[in-house]
């Protein structure tokens, strides 16, 4: 037996539904959506209602997770919304979504005229749209957000967004925490958009924007790939005139990787100081080379320094000189120019897994550190 149910707000009456009785298992009448996932169990054999509100006004999420196994054909629920302007049926086997901001919904619930099994059960779910906190700050302390922690937290063909903001006015990163797992990518737009995985070498994008957009899934990826995490913090500030890079980070791979020394310059000026740490998950040497660009190479070379080994590897961008393989960490990259030496034309650095014997032990994490300094 359904009971009348009067929702009254700032005194107003604004909606009228049917409540449930104590007696039919539909449980409480009057509904919010949260940031957290939530459900109705819907008894199968009671006629039941609820009233839906939200704690903003914002859109609600509400589904069913498909079944394809379920040979229950019934089990559907009416949604009505948008003070009973529109009206949609959900049910289990098709895996329905209403997405909406029209606040109140009304879920209704008639059982058929035969069920054949009176105790059974099904779930409604309903959410905030957002898919958990989304409007986000970054800040110079390092934050992050979970990617669909939960195996039910949101329906399976919804697209979840958040929103970064900088409180500082300065630039901000965001990155996929690494991982050997494939596809956990998600696409950043900042200006342009980007797509970063965990497993690859482009899992970090910057932002100098005041705002950048983070969605997934990621369309052409797979949506079954969940359960990892987005890291964002706002960039290291850097004094006026600062010509120095420290810890840029780096993932190598079996492909090709190149980076240059200096960026946008064809020079390398002398006091120029950067560090490259080179990571990599598999237990395979990585392998460090100059480009050789042509016979214009005097003064292009770095010392190569692995970690545990007492021995400086110069490398030059000459032929049968420009390559060092390491697998020790951390392994220092070193470059010197005297007081006497010109500016250095700027350097292209490669790096790769090397399946070759390897000239050190093996470890796969390196840090390449490239000092340019004036001696007096």
């Amino acid at each position: 037996m359904l009971s009348s149910v009067l929702v009254i707000v700032f005194g107003f009456i604004v909606l009228e539904a049917s409540g449930n009785s104590k007696n039919n298992n539909c449980g409480p009448a009057l509904l919010t959506a949260e940031d957290s996932l939530k459900y109705i169990q819907v008894p199968v054999a009671s006629s039941c209602s609820w009233s839906l509100w939200a704690i903003r006004n914002e859109s609600v999420l509400i589904y069913m997770n498909r079944n394809k196994t379920s040979q229950e054909t019934n089990q559907c629920v009416n949604v009505t919304y948008a003070e009973g302007q529109y009206s949609d049926i959900i049910c289990t086997p098709r895996g329905d979504v209403i997405d909406s901001d029209k606040q109140p919904f009304v879920i209704t619930y008639t059982p058929p005229k035969t069920v054949s099994n009176n105790s059974g059960t099904f779930h409604v779910y309903y959410r905030m749209k957002n898919c958990g906190q989304y409007r986000l700050s970054a800040s110079y302390e390092e934050q992050m957000f979970p990617i669909f922690a939960a195996p039910t937290d949101i329906p399976e063909r919804h697209t979840c967004t958040w929103i970064i903001a900088t409180n500082n006015k300065t630039p901000f990163e965001i990155k996929v925490e690494r991982s050997q797992t494939p596809n956990q990518c998600v696409e950043v737009f900042c200006t342009k958009f980007d797509i970063i995985c965990g497993d690859s070498v482009e899992n970090v994008v910057e932002c100098s924007e005041e705002t950048a957009r983070i969605t997934f899934p990621v369309s052409g990826y797979p949506r079954t790939t969940k359960n990892f995490k987005v890291i964002y913090k706002s960039a290291a500030e850097k004094s006026p005139g600062a010509q120095n890079c420290d810890n840029v980070q780096l993932i190598s791979g079996s492909k090709k990787h190149t980076f240059i020394v200096m960026n946008e310059s064809e020079i390398i000026t002398q006091g120029y100081q950067c560090t490259w740490s080179i990571d990599d998950l598999s237990d395979k040497p990585i392998r460090i080379s100059l480009e050789t660009l042509g016979t214009d190479t005097e003064n292009q070379c770095v010392t190569v320094k692995c970690s545990g080994d007492q021995m400086h590897h110069e490398i030059c961008a000459l032929a049968g000189t420009n390559s060092f393989t390491c697998t020790t960490k951390p392994v220092f990259d070193i470059f010197s120019a005297g007081s006497s030496m010109e500016d250095v034309k700027n350097i292209q650095v490669t790096y790769q897994l090397d399946s070759a014997k390897a000239n050190s032990s093996t470890l796969a994490v390196l840090v390449i550190i490239i000092l340019f300094s004036q001696t007096q």
